[in-house]
């Protein structure tokens, strides 16, 4: 797997759905607290045992009622 640690941006929002920013927000390292929640958020979601999936550029933890978290990698 990634090292999230490595991720250049973080989205919360809708899953199943495109990533234009219309169903969720973005947060990258310019935004240290919101990136920083968001990435703590999703090491405890995968030290718990949630699934993901993991493409070139990117894993995605979906969640409850149609959401996700996923990691960008550049």
């Amino acid at each position: 797997m990634k090292d999230l640690n490595q991720a250049t941006k973080i989205y919360r929002g809708g899953d199943h759905v495109c990533r234009c920013g219309c169903k969720g927000s973005y947060a990258d390292r310019n935004m240290p607290k919101i990136f920083a929640r968001r990435l703590k958020d999703m090491q405890a979601l995968i030290a718990m045992g949630a699934e993901i999936d993991e493409e070139d550029n990117y894993i995605n933890i979906s969640l409850e009622n149609n959401k996700a978290l996923t990691a960008y990698f550049d």
